[in-house]
């Protein structure tokens, strides 16, 4: 009996956990962009969602490799939207398009990006529910 209790707390743990991993406790405020749209209109819903600190929305876009936007650090603005700009799996290990903009923030919690305006760069890569955000950086 204790050795079923035992597989149970575990496999209890497991589901807990793979459910706080694959998705957002909330649904986003706006539905998702449809999977066949542009990479500049999911960019530029996903951008709107971070201005809006839509967590939900910008978790959802956001592949686990890279943080999400939200509040910390929390974009307050943005403009300029550039590209897409495409890279081949040879370039950069994977194909993916990546938009460029000013952006406007509040430094994060943790002061790995400062309170700033400049350059950043959002780049997605195409999946299955459509693009999906796989990294971002300084341009």
């Amino acid at each position: 009996m204790q050795h079923r209790a035992a597989k149970l707390a575990v496999l209890t743990v497991v589901t807990v956990g793979g459910w706080m991993y694959l998705g957002p406790l909330s649904s986003p405020d706006q539905p998702l962009p449809p999977a066949r749209s542009a990479v500049a209109t999911v960019a530029a819903a996903y951008l709107d969602a971070a201005v809006r600190q839509d967590c939900a929305f910008t978790d959802a876009l956001t592949m686990a490799r890279t943080f999400s936007w939200c509040t910390s650090p929390t974009m307050t603005a943005y403009r300029n939207l550039e590209g897409p700009v495409s890279f081949t799996k040879e370039q950069a290990g994977r194909d993916e398009q990546c938009i460029s903009f000013e952006m406007t923030t509040i430094e994060s919690s943790d002061g790995s990006i400062a309170a700033a305006e400049g350059p950043w760069s959002l780049c997605f890569v195409s999946t299955d529910d459509g693009w999906r955000l796989y990294d971002q950086g300084f341009v």
